[in-house]
């Protein structure tokens, strides 16, 4: 009996399919979010106070990256989680299993895109081994999330074994390619 078997055993017997995902609207959020919108506002009049229209740009910029990447784990996770709400559905009622696997991979991709290159910039601090404590954390969020959405693997069925050599070939990737841009093009041009 393969995993999937068991998977689909251990869905009926449990509430499999029955859950429904849905966003939750919560008062102290929504403090919270004009709070800190609130705090945010005053942090970027002081900053054109300061440092002028370039240190506004400058941080819209960052703080843009920021966002786009905190955008686009959100978004990965929500095309994983309606993928997954749909098979589930499917696997309670005894339907064959039919769901987007493009918006299944590309939530995967999503997901985490964003983390690699944080974790392939961190590789291009110059400065000995300076990087490392740098891509330390990226490292162990990597692999955090990667066990943690095995699930998803077993829902979609896919092959356990490619999905650990992805992110295996992810991380070769990002430690080569940034070493070597760092040692071949960053740290001879500042020396």
């Amino acid at each position: 009996m393969n995993r999937f078997t068991m998977f689909l055993i251990s869905q009926r017997l449990k509430n499999g399919g029955k859950e429904t995902y849905r966003k939750r609207w919560s008062a102290g959020r929504t403090i919270l979010n004009v709070v800190l919108g609130i705090i945010a506002l005053a942090i970027v009049v002081v900053i054109i106070l300061l440092g002028g229209i370039g240190g506004l740009l400058a941080g819209l910029v960052f703080f843009g990256v920021f966002a786009g990447f905190l955008i686009s784990m959100h978004t990965g996770k929500e095309l994983l989680l309606t993928q997954c709400c749909i098979v589930k559905g499917q696997l309670n009622n005894n339907l064959p299993v039919e769901f987007n696997q493009r918006q299944a991979k590309w939530g995967f991709v999503l997901s985490f895109g964003p983390i690699y290159i944080m974790a392939f910039v961190a590789t291009l601090i110059p400065g000995g081994w300076l990087w490392f404590p740098v891509y330390m954390p990226f490292c162990i969020i990597i692999l955090l999330l990667s066990h943690m959405s095995r699930g998803f693997v077993e829902v979609f069925n896919y092959n356990i074994h490619k999905y650990n050599a992805c992110h295996v070939g992810a991380h070769l990737f990002v430690l080569i390619v940034g070493g070597l841009i760092r040692e071949l093009l960053i740290v001879p041009s500042i020396g």
